[in-house]
């Protein structure tokens, strides 16, 4: 069967109820199919109504089911209810990957609440999770839109000691961080970088 990505939220229903029509009851797959297509159209009911079908169904939540939960609350900026899901998924023992975390950080990022990206980050470490670039980034864009320019530069040193490949996106995100923190010398210093770095 196609995924959701190529079907929308009513054709993936009408599969499900058929399925109940013809007394099949759905499994995980079918499940996580209906709640990545309420994930798309940010259908939040939708999503819950699922999550209680599976219950009733006893289909226990695998790491799809907890991801795409994540990402439906991180999507409206709901840090915390995001927080929640991976917190749940931990408690289920279904392993977290960076890819659970990275809504999280996001969801605080978009509202500059850096100090609970760092909070999250902080967890997927002592998880024992190896942080890509992508979270990199997003931490340094929390701190910009937090306005604090030397936690985000923090960041980049962790980022460079971990021999991650810098990116055009680390020093746009740390010129964005001194135009917001009225530091334009140190706008200039990471311009400068981008062009030892080639990524002008």
């Amino acid at each position: 069967k196609a995924s959701s990505k190529y079907e929308d939220i009513d054709s993936v229903k009408k599969r499900v109820a058929h399925m109940h029509a013809q007394n099949v009851l759905p499994n995980l797959v079918t499940y996580n199919i209906l709640l990545d297509a309420c994930a798309r159209k940010a259908d939040d009911i939708g999503a819950e109504s699922c999550l209680r079908e599976m219950t009733n169904n006893s289909v226990l939540c695998d790491e799809v089911t907890y991801n795409t939960l994540i990402n439906l609350c991180a999507g409206s900026s709901n840090g915390a209810e995001a927080a929640r899901w991976l917190e749940e998924m931990s408690a289920n023992h279904v392993q977290p990957t960076e890819a659970s975390y990275i809504p999280i950080l996001n969801a605080f990022a978009k509202t500059g609440d850096f100090k609970m990206a760092e909070h999250w980050a902080q967890k997927m470490l002592r998880s024992r999770l190896e942080m890509g670039l992508c979270s990199y980034n997003v931490l340094m864009d929390a701190c910009a839109k937090g306005g604090d320019l030397s936690r985000a530069e923090q960041w980049y040193a962790l980022l460079t000691e971990q021999r991650l490949q810098v990116d055009e996106i680390c020093c746009n995100t740390l010129i964005h961080a001194c135009a917001r923190t009225g530091h334009s010398s140190r706008a200039e210093l990471w311009f400068g970088k981008m062009s030892e770095l080639q990524l002008t």
